[in-house]
This record gives C-alpha cells, sequence and structure tokens, in this order.
C-alpha cells in the first residue's frame, strides 16, 4: 500500500486539516502517500499536504446526477493515482467513501470524530445510510475518543478503534512562558464554537489583565467581529488574527492557550496551560489529574460543567501561585505524541479487506433511477422511502 485517498467534504481551516497534515507528512516518511477528494477549493495549505487532488466536487449540496459523476470522477481519479485504501471523513462523504470503495473493490477506513455522526437521523437517506450501512460494515471503523468508542458499540460497530488525534511533540520540555503574555484561541469561527468563544471574550475584557489573540475563520467571522466591536470598540484586548495553518508554532509566544479538540492537544505539547472552552462556555483550566476526563469527550467539553467568573478567578490565581501544576506536556508525550497515534494506524493497514456491501449496490441504482432530477438528492424524501424499503428487504 503506497497510496490512501482522503474524502472529506470541507478542508480548509480547523482541525481536522491540521491532523491530516501531521498524518500525511508522518506517512510519507513511512513510503505513503496522501490524496484527497474534497468539495473545497484547492488552497496551498491542501497543495503542501496531499500528494495530488480533486477539489470542489459536489458531495453535499448535489442531486443524484451530480453524485453519480462524483462517484465516477473518483473512480477514475483512483485509477490514475493507483489508489490503495479510501478513506472517508464526515459526514455525507462517508457515504460517496462507501461507494467508491465498493465499486473499485478498495478497502475502506472511516474516522468519526464527534458524536454527531452517531445521531444522524435514520428518516433521511444519510441517516440511513449511516445507521444501516456504514456503522455495520466498515472495518476499521475509527473513533477519536472514549465517548465516541461507546457511541458505535451502541451503533453495530463491532470492534471501534480509538485513534486519537495526534500532534508534535517537542523532544524536550518547552519552559514556562511568562503569564504576562496574551491568550491564544484557535479554531473553526461557526455556529457552533461561537457561544463558547464570546464567553470567552467577555471573560477577557472584563478580567482586564491578558490581550486574547483569536486565530480561525468561518461562516461566523462577521457575526464575531459584531461581537468584539461592541465589547471592545477601541481593540485594547481583543484581536483577530485570522487562520493560520501553522498557528501551532506561535504558542511559545502566549502564556495561555485556550479552546478545544486540538487546539488543546498543542498547547499540551508546548506546555502551557490550557483553558478548556466549550461550545457553549468556559470549563476551567486543565491539570494533569483533570485532563483524561476532558480526554474521554474529546475535549470538547462535553459531560463537563461550565464555571463561573468566580470559579475561574481562583483558578488562574492558582495558575499565578504554582504554574508549574497547570503543565500537560508528559501527558501529551505519552497519549497523543504523532509517533505513537500514526503508528496505530499504520498496524490497522495491514489488516485491511476490499470493503464489499449490496447495500451500496442499492444506493447506486436508487442514484440511477432518480435521473436527471434537480432536486438536492439527500432531501427526497420519495428517494429516501425507495431507498429504505430496498435496504430493508
Amino acid at each position: 500500500m503506497k497510496n490512501i485517498l482522503i474524502i472529506s467534504e470541507f478542508f480548509s481551516a480547523g482541525g481536522l486539516e491540521t491532523q491530516l497534515r501531521g498524518q500525511a507528512h508522518f506517512l510519507k516518511r513511512h513510503g505513503f502517500n496522501l490524496h484527497i477528494a474534497t468539495s473545497s477549493g484547492q488552497t496551498s495549505f491542501a497543495e503542501d499536504v496531499f500528494q495530488s487532488g480533486m477539489y470542489g466536487l459536489p458531495i453535499e449540496s448535489a442531486t443524484a446526477e451530480q453524485l453519480l459523476q462524483c462517484i465516477e470522477k473518483i473512480s477514475t481519479f483512483i485509477a490514475e493515482k493507483n489508489i490503495d485504501v479510501v478513506h472517508a471523513h464526515p459526514f455525507f462523504s462517508f457515504i460517496i467513501g462507501m461507494a467508491v470503495a465498493h465499486t473499485n473493490k478498495l478497502p475502506l477506513i472511516a474516522t468519526i470524530h464527534g458524536p454527531a455522526s452517531f445521531f444522524a437521523d435514520r428518516s433521511t437517506i444519510s441517516g440511513l445510510m449511516l445507521n444501516d450501512v456504514l456503522f455495520q460494515n466498515v472495518h476499521p471503523l475509527i473513533v477519536v475518543s472514549k465517548e465516541s468508542r461507546l457511541l458505535a458499540r451502541a451503533a453495530g460497530s463491532n470492534e471501534p478503534l480509538i485513534i486519537p488525534n495526534g500532534v508534535a511533540i517537542p523532544r524536550s520540555k518547552p519552559p514556562l512562558a511568562s503569564l504576562k503574555l496574551p491568550w491564544l484561541w484557535a479554531g473553526r469561527l461557526d455556529n457552533h464554537k461561537l457561544s463558547g468563544l464570546q464567553s470567552l471574550i467577555t471573560e477577557v475584557i472584563r478580567l482586564k489583565e491578558n490581550v486574547l489573540h483569536i486565530y480561525g475563520q468561518g461562516p461566523e467571522e462577521d457575526a464575531l467581529r459584531r461581537f468584539i466591536t461592541e465589547r471592545d470598540p477601541n481593540s485594547e484586548w481583543i484581536s483577530c488574527c485570522g487562520w493560520d495553518d501553522n498557528v501551532a508554532t506561535k504558542m511559545q509566544s502566549y502564556s495561555l492557550i485556550a479552546g478545544m479538540g486540538r487546539v488543546i492537544l498543542e498547547g499540551a505539547a508546548a506546555n502551557r496551560p490550557c483553558l478548556l472552552v466549550g461550545y457553549d462556555g468556559i470549563r476551567g483550566l486543565l491539570t494533569p489529574d483533570y485532563v483524561e476526563k476532558a480526554a474521554y469527550w474529546n475535549f470538547s467539553g462535553r459531560g463537563i460543567r461550565s464555571i463561573d467568573s468566580i470559579s475561574l478567578d481562583v483558578q488562574l490565581k492558582a495558575l499565578k501561585v504554582g504554574p508549574e501544576k497547570f503543565g500537560l506536556y508528559e501527558w501529551a508525550h505519552k497519549n497523543v505524541s504523532e509517533e505513537l497515534v500514526w503508528n496505530k494506524y499504520l498496524d490497522a493497514l495491514k489488516t485491511l479487506t476490499p470493503f464489499s456491501s449490496n447495500l451500496i449496490e442499492e444506493f447506486v441504482n436508487v442514484l440511477e433511477y432518480a435521473g436527471s432530477s434537480e432536486e438536492i438528492f439527500w432531501n427526497s424524501s420519495d428517494l429516501f422511502n425507495l431507498l429504505r424499503k430496498l435496504l430493508s428487504s
């Protein structure tokens, strides 16, 4: 095996993208090349990560005819690039991944990054395909946390494999930083993360001790800027820095790393105090004793209560008194180093067999049946009913 095709709806700016970059660079040192098929446009960041790619594919907002053409284009790409393995990421791209792997008799890996996929509505085409086909037939089904492994087992997956997000770990432990340096938040600026980020901004302005630098881009950028302008009109405490593909390399210039998911792991590797900010509020500073609890939910903040301003003040005071008590470098080195994580992935590659499912045949049959309908395929109630009957027969 030498060529792996990543199928992902989006490849723009976020934790998934930086994770794939780390994976690509690691696997390249072991003789593998990563390629991509995505709805997103081509960028210099994507070109740096992947050996080659297909961009602007119709996956989410697509008619049945467009989806058939998408499957055909990817199949042609697979033949041209001698693809050995298909690796699908959320959400509709899972289904396209199953279709092209089945069509081309290739092994299929799927990675679930959070619980959303497990709660897909079975009264929709995508939910039906995930619940009745993906979770039952794809091996390995990779999950990134114990939370997702439990949900995968409940959904019917026999052997969900935990491979957490991996980050580059410095060989020597970075020194602690002055707590007077700015704070850093990084992530995708979407409607899911906006509320939590707004809570952090409110606290930063209340505290008036450290400037907050926000690294991110996404559909909620304008809403975020309006919020900041209303609360920090003179730009004294909040600075929007846009997206940075190499934000992890800048963490030595900050005293605290805030956010959720991968940025917390990068902050831990940089030996910086990490403030977990969930979707709807601040969860608190992580300690070596607390980090494993947060890891259960993949550092999303799920399963953990938000804290109020008084509790945050108490934690920040404890940080000033004993900053070494909030160091997570050793935990990161032991649990999420890229070497550890992607060697586990290499082991999984050795066990792969071609993916095949008669249910995928029925999915393709329904695409063909829809003909040149202009309706978005995933939204069609008539085609859903037809597919549901075929899958249950």
